[in-house]
């Protein structure tokens, strides 16, 4: 799924886009998915996060070598119904 930058700047047009909720959380990263980018401590901090809190979800924009990884994360955690892998954020 592509989500337009100029999106961003509206939360209801994200979580209509995604099909998100208007009550929920929203929990945003933009970032390459790499090492350099502690993006896996991340993921995992998260899915503690939304263990905790079911009225949130963690939006993830970027690209990556590790995306199967935090895939397998979000799925070994049980909370892959809230998080949404968006893919590259372009400029516009």
């Amino acid at each position: 799924m592509f989500i337009s930058s100029n999106s961003w700047k509206n939360l209801d047009v994200i979580k209509s886009n995604l099909r998100i909720d208007k009550n929920k959380k929203i929990i945003l990263s933009i970032s390459r998915l790499t090492e350099e980018k502690n993006i896996i401590f991340l993921a995992k901090e998260v899915a503690k996060v939304l263990k905790n809190n079911p009225e949130a979800v963690f939006i993830l924009g970027g690209e990556g070598y590790l995306k199967d990884k935090l895939v397998k994360i979000v799925n070994e955690a049980k909370v892959s119904e809230r998080v949404f892998f968006v893919g590259l954020i372009e400029k516009t």
